[in-house]
Formats: C-alpha cells, structure tokens, sequence
C-alpha cells in the first residue's frame, strides 16, 4: 500500500484516462491513509487528485473539499505527530489554497499552478486558524520538530501578509533553538530558514 513505483503506475492510468474515477481515487486514497497515516505515498497521490477535482467543483464544493483536507490533517496530526508525511502535504495545501511557499516558475507537477484563495484577509484567516489548531498539538507534543516548523511556516506567511505582532520575533527565534536542540544535525538547514524567516530576501 506504501509502494512508490504502484502508486506511479496507478498515477499514469490515470492519465491515459482507464482508472478509476477522481471521487474513488480520492476515497481509495483516504482509505489507504485511515489504515496508516504515515503512508506518504497516498499522501502524495492527493496532490494529483485535490487539482483535479477542484477543476470541475463548483465553488461551494471546492470550499467543503478542501475543509475536509484540513481536517483529515488534523487527525494525522494528533494520530502520529511526529510523521512526516501529513506534515508535508499540509505545506502542499496551504500552497494551493492560499499561495504559501509557493515558488515561481517551479517545474514541479504538483506545484499548484493557482491559489484558491485570493482575498489577503482570507488567506490570514487560513493562516490564524492553522496556527493556532497546530499550537494546541505543541501544548501536548512540545518536542514535535515538523508542529514547530509548521508554525514558523505559518507566522512567516502573517507576517509577508501584513500582520503585525511584536511576539512573532521573539517565537521564531525559540522555535529555532528548540528545533537546532532537537534535531542537531540539520542545525544549518534551520539556521537558513530562520534567517530567510526574519529577513527575507
């Protein structure tokens, strides 16, 4: 259920046009994740799945699909904390609907190509809610590296959004020492997002 090259193949059925439709593909998918949340592979296959369905929802749809994500995250996140593989399709997510982290010109086909949400005031609105359901995991998982980047994550995209918070500094600088202590071998690589955090480029 967890192999890569299976779910590439399955992946290219469905491009020829002979799998199953996207509705069952996205059931199969949550199936395989209720069975084992840290299966990144599904995981990775809704990357495929959420743009196309978005494609042909209404607006309405579109809104209740993507709560549903952001739930079925939720239960990942408390099920199995430190697991990579929600952590890293919730960065995807948030890239999609509200633009976060997105790069330009990116060749990546699971790049979102569009943001769903324009509005800067929705988009903080996203930005507030997530952070603070991620901060309730922290009050009971203090030492989860991926909820700690999570939020800095989150605070960078307030703050690049105009929200202004005399904390936010201080947070993202405890974050990082946190995550340098837990993880000391990435130490430079959080260094480099923390730097790219407080002043980006």
């Amino acid at each position: 259920s967890r192999n890569f090259h299976c779910w590439n193949y399955r992946r290219y059925v469905m491009m020829v046009g002979k799998g199953m439709p996207l509705g069952e593909e996205l059931h199969f998918s949550t199936s395989k994740i209720d069975e084992n949340f840290s299966n990144y592979s599904a995981w990775h296959h809704r990357s495929f799945i959420i743009p196309k369905l978005i494609d042909s929802a209404s607006k309405d749809n579109t809104r209740d699909l993507i709560d549903e994500e952001f739930r079925l995250l939720q239960q990942a996140f408390f099920t199995d904390p430190g697991d990579q593989s929600a952590w890293l399709y919730h960065r995807w997510l948030l890239g999609l609907v509200i633009g976060l982290g997105v790069k330009k010109d990116s060749k990546s086909l699971t790049e979102p190509k569009k943001v769903l949400v324009v509005e800067k005031e929705e988009q903080i609105k996203i930005l507030q809610r997530e952070k603070n359901a991620v901060e309730e995991l922290i009050e009971v998982e203090p030492d989860c590296k991926w909820a700690l980047l999570a939020i800095a994550f989150l605070i960078g995209g307030l703050k690049s959004r105009g929200v202004h918070d005399d904390e936010f500094k201080k947070k993202i600088s405890i974050i990082f020492k946190d995550l340098r202590n837990l993880d000391p071998d990435r130490r430079h690589y959080y260094s480099d997002i923390e730097k790219n955090l407080v002043s980006p480029p």
